[in-house]
């Protein structure tokens, strides 16, 4: 068979493949929550506990140790009985501050837990892909690989932007038929670039904006985050998040861990009720400082919860996790109040880091860190944790080339930090 014979053949079998697979396409429009369910999911019955029918009275049906728990103290949460496995009146004192309906939560260990479930319920092994923006949260990747979820990345810009525009564009497009050029004959090709399904967009839109001025000009940081590819270039995130849930026929996972830090935007809770496919991630780690109980949450449509709770483990919400998460919120003044020295103390942080000569430049931030860019960022990172202040190297994301993330401590220790910055960085400068 001579190169045009060759060529024909190439075509005709393209263009076969190409209708068997836009027909397949097409049987599935994805155009509702269940649509976008795993069959096997979508038909899953929940495991039923022993507490889902009764949890009062004489409890002899969950083979739970009725003589007691085995503690020094008295046990006055009867720790030897199964906690609610719903968690109603902790999702009710949440719903009351976030401004939703208990029934659209659902509670987890820390975010990550919420993380694994979303890929498991929406994305099929080895055939769907999540879409997320580097530089984010590395768990995403870990959890993707972990299920065999492909992972498709649109970075986000130098000024840590979301584009808008090259998010949804990936989701939308059929299988494609690529015209390739090979010895001068135009050849239908199957291209599997941008082919499987995104099922997910994980979004981090409270974190970094870069400032646009050089070393970071922070009196000039009160500009509202800006939107890459938008022509006034002036919105918040909540309109990213909208403009990418209203284009995308998918699921939106807005990741607020740091949502509390931020002052010039409302959580995205006020979306679920208008856009479906908008899931929200919380996380009690961050302000309310409750890393060491792992509580996080999702708070979506109710159809997206029933799936959370088909499923989550039986009682994966321990009774002293579900104790501390009633105490956060019966003091949320505390937290507020904790919340607004961290921010005092970030600007404090961030001006004295803009005003040493060796930073190149100090990144805007609506969270409990800031990021900065210094020569020999590795070394000084290096030098100054085994000096005993540890910051973390993020010099190897994206669009993060000699950068340092701090965490803002108590104003002595970003006293400490401070010092032992400058000190350091000076000597591998002069190295």
């Amino acid at each position: 068979m001579d190169a045009k014979a060759t060529a024909i053949a190439s075509l005709a079998l393209g263009v076969a493949v190409a209708a068997v697979v836009h027909a397949q396409y097409k049987k599935k429009p994805r155009g509702t929550i269940s649509d976008l369910v795993r069959a096997n999911i979508a038909s899953l019955e929940p495991y039923r506990c022993a507490r889902d029918d009764y949890s009062d009275g004489v409890l002899l049906d969950a083979n739970e140790n009725s003589i007691g728990a085995t503690v020094a103290e008295p046990d006055t949460m009867e720790l030897n009985r199964y906690p609610d496995p719903y968690q109603k009146e902790l999702k009710e004192m949440i719903a009351k501050y976030r401004g939703v309906r208990w029934e659209q939560i659902f509670l987890g260990v820390g975010s990550d837990e919420a993380i694994d479930i979303i890929m498991r319920i929406f994305c099929v092994p080895g055939t769907d892909s999540i879409l997320i923006t580097p530089p984010t949260y590395g768990m995403y990747s870990v959890s993707a690989k972990t299920n065999d979820v492909g992972i498709i990345k649109v970075p986000l810009t130098p000024e840590f932007d979301v584009e808008v525009e090259k998010v949804p564009r990936v989701r939308f497009l059929p299988p494609l038929l690529v015209i390739s050029v090979s010895n001068s004959i135009h050849i239908f090709t199957h291209s599997f670039s941008d082919e499987r399904w995104s099922n997910l967009i994980f979004l981090v839109p409270h974190l970094l904006r870069y400032t646009g001025s050089g070393r970071g000009d922070l009196a000039h940081q009160d500009h509202l985050p800006l939107l890459a590819g938008q022509p006034d270039r002036e919105s918040d995130p909540d309109s990213v998040v909208e403009a990418v849930a209203s284009k995308f026929n998918g699921i939106v996972v807005v990741d607020e861990a740091y949502i509390d830090f931020c002052t010039s935007t409302p959580s995205a809770c006020c979306l679920v009720d208008k856009h479906r496919n908008i899931v929200v991630m919380q996380t009690l780690s961050k302000a309310f400082g409750l890393a060491g109980v792992r509580l996080g949450m999702a708070i979506a449509n109710a159809e997206v919860i029933h799936y959370f709770n088909t499923m989550k483990a039986p009682y994966n919400v321990s009774k002293l996790a579900s104790k501390m998460g009633k105490g956060a919120f019966e003091h949320v003044a505390l937290m507020e109040s904790n919340v607004a020295l961290i921010l005092q103390e970030r600007a404090r942080v961030a001006h004295a880091l803009s005003a040493l000569p060796f930073v190149k430049r100090v990144c805007r931030s609506d969270a409990n860190f800031l990021l900065f860019e210094l020569p020999n960022a590795k070394a000084v990172y290096k030098t100054m944790a085994d000096s005993g202040v540890v910051c973390r190297f993020r010099g190897s994301e994206i669009n993060c080339k000699d950068c340092l993330r701090v965490t803002i401590g108590t104003p002595s220790e970003n006293d400490q930090f401070l010092a032992l910055l400058e000190s350091t960085a000076k000597s591998a400068l002069a190295l």
